[in-house]
């Protein structure tokens, strides 16, 4: 039964053609999926049997052989079964609790959501983040047909906001937020290094290595595509990551269980310069080493 289950989860996945858009009603949307679940379940049923295995010839080849022939045969079945019974009782479920809330105006509640994932589907979009198309492949990483059992593939928008924002300098209320910490250092000092000896050198020569330290205060990612909050009138809510600096509390007792903490980073680059003769290319006066202001501060 272990093997069974397993080729239903490869095989069988949800047609992303069932979403709110099309089937805004969450009890329609549960008869949609028990209809998608059991035809492709169905279409592949002879093959979770597997009879072929257990035969010879015409007759079982064993006892046990037909024992275990039965058994799968009634595991599939009864798969079906509770696809059926689950999802069509989850949509009797629903619909029940809409004429209990909403008495007289059952109807008029399933219609205004229909109406209103009509005018979304045809008239507005959001055009937020990045839609990327995450599709099932096979272990060598080639797609799936279309008439595939196995074929599926689905949106997924992402979203990124950080702060601050290093592409632009103002800032909100005119305040200065710096988490940028940056050490050059000119290995051949203020003159550079002549290719050619003095006076008939042809170029210049200068090199300087860079070390950045940064910090992001706040970095969020939002999962648009994420359904696992629901919202009555846009169907889902989006799934939103955040790391800050900010205290963790558990939500059922209210003790602290840790800290989330922002993104730090640090690298180190280079640079090098060539100029013609009598061009400067040597450092600033004062030392071959220039911090910014709040270089070794920033993981304070």
């Amino acid at each position: 039964m272990d093997k069974i289950t397993g080729q239903i989860r490869s095989d069988v996945h949800l047609s992303p053609d069932i979403n709110y858009m099309e089937y805004p009603n969450p009890a329609d949307a549960m008869r949609a999926t028990a209809i998608d679940l059991t035809n492709k379940i169905e279409a592949n049923q002879s093959r979770y049997v597997d009879k072929a295995r257990y035969h010879d010839g015409s007759k079982y080849s064993s006892c046990s052989a037909k024992t275990i022939s039965h058994v799968r045969e009634w595991y599939v079945d009864e798969v079906l079964h509770q696809v059926d019974e689950q999802y069509m009782a989850a949509a009797g479920n629903i619909d029940g609790q809409i004429d209990e809330k909403f008495n007289e105006s059952a109807e008029d509640v399933r219609e205004a959501n229909n109406n209103g994932a009509s005018l979304l589907k045809s008239a507005l979009c959001f055009p937020i983040g990045l839609t990327m198309r995450a599709e099932h492949v096979r272990d060598n990483g080639t797609k799936y047909d279309v008439d595939d059992i196995a074929y599926w593939e689905e949106n997924v928008t992402l979203g990124v906001d950080v702060e601050p924002d290093y592409l632009f300098e103002d800032s909100d209320d005119g305040k200065q937020l710096i988490n940028l910490g940056v050490r050059n250092v000119c290995f051949f000092g203020s003159t550079g290094v002549p290719v050619l000896p003095p006076p008939n050198y042809v170029v210049q020569f200068n090199s300087w290595m860079i070390n950045v330290e940064g910090r992001i205060d706040g970095f969020t990612v939002v999962d648009a595509d994420n359904e696992v909050h629901p919202n009555p009138m846009f169907g889902h809510e989006a799934q939103i990551y955040t790391r800050k600096r900010q205290p963790v509390y558990d939500p059922s007792n209210l003790l602290p269980v840790g800290d989330n903490l922002p993104i730090e980073f640090s690298f180190t680059t280079g640079t090098f310069m060539i100029v013609p003769p009598n061009k400067l290319i040597g450092d600033r006066e004062g030392g071959i080493t220039e911090d910014s202001e709040d270089y070794g501060n920033i993981f304070t």
